[in-house]
């Protein structure tokens, strides 16, 4: 028998799935095309996941794995109708919330100035300011020690005569109400037009040079709902998740149709032609507002989101 031990085997291990989001509308269509089977009752909620598996290795095949990308060679290399599988840091993109921040964003900045003088001055209103002088005068009046009363002159004296004076001169410090217009009318106006109640989440990986891969989410398929995943993962940044999904839309999508322009003052006898010459300046907002000069944005239909972590097995539960 040789003295040599043998190296420890290696304990069993998986890999465990958290979805974030998984479409099983999409993954229903999927399945009965790649599996040949339809869903049933029993496979959808909680115990869809697992079938997922079998969805995502039906299809292997087709699910691209991008090698890393590069922004002016994005359209080279993906297509639209592709499935993909990518992994890398995700942000949600919580446009609702953005709406509520933006229309109430005068309530909000007066409450973080309040929060701010209340921090500074121990006071958050005129009543708490006039009540804390009131108490100042009072014990000045009963003490008889002179150290004592020159500091709670001093005391007094350093109170401002009006809170609405600190209050403004710290919003002013803050630029809080500067930005009043700005995010009412402008970022609110442009959220509410192209996004509305939407959210999205836009995943990056670390080997793409100026990629990034965004997926629009669709409420009903969160495997947890939104308000909580803000207190999941403070706010927006959601960590390292994987991304399965369909190309829908390349960067510089919008093509020039080939159309001549009409000459001004010459209009033409078609409507079509008319009506797509005043689309003409629109499509431009639309182009601003959707693709980016500093990243190139590849749509996709979002068919899963999930964390994989990889656990070890008890001896037990491996032999099963």
């Amino acid at each position: 028998m040789s003295d040599a031990q043998s190296a420890p085997e290696d304990p069993p291990t998986e890999t465990l799935r958290t979805f974030l989001y998984l479409d099983t509308d999409l993954a229903n269509t999927l399945s009965a095309q790649l599996l040949d089977r339809p869903a049933t009752d029993t496979e959808e909620g909680d115990a869809y996941p697992s079938r997922y598996d079998r969805l995502e290795e039906a299809l292997g095949p087709t699910l691209a794995h991008p090698s890393p990308l590069h922004h002016d060679t994005v359209r080279n290399r993906l297509e639209p109708g592709h499935f993909l599988r990518v992994s890398g840091t995700a942000l949600l993109e919580d446009y609702d919330m953005l709406g509520a921040i933006c229309e109430r964003w005068l309530e909000i900045a007066d409450a973080l100035v309040a929060a701010h003088v209340f921090q500074e001055y121990g006071f958050s209103g005129e009543r708490e300011l006039q009540r804390l002088r009131q108490e100042i005068k009072k014990l000045l009046s009963k003490t008889d020690d002179e150290s004592r009363a020159k500091t709670l002159k001093s005391q007094l004296h350093s109170l401002p005569s009006d809170f609405d004076d600190i209050f403004n001169q710290a919003a002013k410090n803050m630029g809080m109400h500067e930005q009043k217009e700005w995010i009412e009318q402008h970022l609110g106006l442009f959220n509410d037009l192209f996004h509305g109640d939407s959210s999205s989440v836009s995943l990056t990986r670390e080997d793409d040079e100026g990629v990034a891969f965004n997926a629009p989410l669709d409420d009903a398929h969160l495997r947890t709902e939104k308000g909580r995943l803000r207190l999941l993962y403070n706010g927006s940044w959601l960590g390292a998740w994987t991304l399965v999904g369909q190309v829908t839309a390349l960067p510089d999508r919008y093509e020039d149709p080939g159309i001549e322009e009409v000459e001004a003052g010459g209009g033409s006898e078609h409507m079509r032609d008319n009506f797509r010459g005043m689309i003409g300046p629109v499509q431009e907002i639309y182009d601003s507002v959707y693709e980016s000069e500093s990243v190139a944005e590849v749509v996709l239909r979002p068919l899963a989101l999930y964390r994989e972590t990889v656990v070890e097995r008890a001896e037990d539960a491996a032999s099963l």
